[in-house]
């Protein structure tokens, strides 16, 4: 098992995998720039369907890598975080293309959630929990 971990700074974001033992497998610093991450995000329009075409080939390795990465993670977890939205995403898109449709797939969705919340500056709010107030009775 690879753990994967992303450290998003205003500039720059900071991409690390470990393996299960705690060694380093991979460490890579990426800038942000637009083409960096809105470049995995290609997408076109049709007769009022939106389609996502196949993995670009000209955007960051590393960062392609590590989305790919991640949305293999979620399909070897899915059933243990059953209950989280990319869980419930994967085994939709895996019902109806497969598998490895699902693990990309995956990881645009993941690339997505990024690039809006580097744009925003907000953290990752998972659509699939309800925010509990403290305040409410």
């Amino acid at each position: 098992m690879e753990i994967i971990a992303m450290d998003s700074h205003k500039r720059y974001s900071q991409i690390c995998v470990q393996n299960q033992a705690g060694k380093i497998m991979a460490e890579k610093r990426i800038e942000h720039r637009k083409g960096n991450i809105a470049g995995f995000l290609e997408r076109y329009s049709s007769g009022g369907k939106t389609r996502y075409g196949n993995l670009r080939s000209d955007v960051n390795n590393y960062l392609k890598w590590a989305f790919s990465e991640a949305g293999n993670s979620i399909a070897v977890h899915h059933k243990r975080m059953a209950g989280r939205h990319v869980s419930k995403f994967y085994k939709r898109i895996r019902g109806k293309s497969g598998h490895a449709k699902a693990v990309g797939a995956a990881g645009r969705h993941l690339a997505e959630a990024c690039f809006w919340m580097l744009t925003k500056g907000q953290d990752y709010q998972d659509p699939s929990f309800k925010s509990v107030s403290s305040t409410a009775v």
